[in-house]
């Protein structure tokens, strides 16, 4: 199994070829794994930041329809 252009990888996806997956797996597979982990990584960062928001709005609410 040679490394493939992208030009050649291409055509073999217009062409429904088998070995495509397998093409495009020995060629970025390394690329994309450290790209799914950084967007994991930034996906959990948000929701964090998210949850976070949420707390602090119920936390004013909960002071507001305490004290007032």
């Amino acid at each position: 199994m040679q490394n493939m252009d992208d030009e050649m990888i291409v055509s073999l996806y217009w062409a429904k070829d088998k070995s495509t997956i397998t093409e495009t797996s020995s060629k970025y597979g390394e690329l994309w794994y450290h790209f799914a982990c950084v967007h994991t990584i930034i996906y959990i960062f948000h929701m964090y930041n998210y949850l976070l928001s949420i707390f602090y709005i119920f936390t004013f609410l909960f002071y507001i329809c305490t004290y007032l």
